[in-house]
């Protein structure tokens, strides 16, 4: 599976989170296929199919709340791993951050 971590999205109003999630529902190209809310990050994990382009994917996602005039949103990819002790380490693409949930 593929993931984009989206930092601060629990900071949108409930409005701007339904709007998004239309967005997503309405694009032929987002294969959303799950997603997951990491509370004390503030953030929501988007998981898709293997067949996309995640990059392509990213992109439109972080357009789309710059097009909202949406700040302090930041799309990034990463890989979840799951541990043997019921824990979840997300790793950053591109960066060295890692977070254990």
């Amino acid at each position: 599976m593929k993931y984009i971590y989206i930092e601060n999205y629990l900071e949108l109003t409930q409005k701007q989170k339904m709007s998004f999630f239309n967005f997503l529902e309405k694009s032929k190209e987002l294969k959303l296929i799950n997603q997951e809310m990491i509370f004390e990050e503030e953030a929501i994990i988007l998981r898709f199919e293997n067949n996309i382009n995640l990059n392509s994917i990213k992109d439109m996602i972080q357009e789309y709340f710059t097009k909202n005039n949406i700040k302090n949103i930041n799309t990034q990819i990463v890989k979840k791993h799951n541990t043997k002790f019921d824990k979840v380490i997300l790793t950053f693409i591109n960066t060295n951050k890692h977070i254990l949930i």
